[in-house]
């Protein structure tokens, strides 16, 4: 891991031009009604190492989930491929709806 000074902002934008995906929330609101296929992502606690009792090197971490009424969309495999330091978390169907969760250090 490194020190990365990378905006919430950037996240965004990262997570838009890896996808293609048109509609990606952060932390939407229960009253948000969202459109699918869509990225949904959340602040997760950050990782921090530290000396002389000063963080030298923070991560960020967030919770990145594909939402998709239909199973395998591709911007799974192209969020794990291509963004470093992403894993698959897990998989579950809710609602008739597909959900891959990612966690995302950046």
């Amino acid at each position: 891991m490194s020190s990365h000074n990378h905006s919430r902002e950037d996240f965004h934008s990262l997570l838009a031009a890896t996808t293609g995906a048109e509609h990606i929330y952060y932390q939407p609101p229960a009253n948000v009604r969202m459109i699918y296929p869509c990225i949904e992502y959340h602040d997760q606690p950050w990782v921090s190492k530290f000396a002389n009792n000063k963080a030298y090197n923070i991560c960020r971490h967030y919770q990145v989930t594909v939402i998709d009424p239909m199973p395998n969309n591709p911007w799974i495999m192209q969020l794990a491929s291509e963004i470093p330091m992403c894993t698959h978390s897990r998989h579950y169907t809710s609602d008739g709806l597909n959900h891959d969760v990612l966690d995302i250090y950046y």
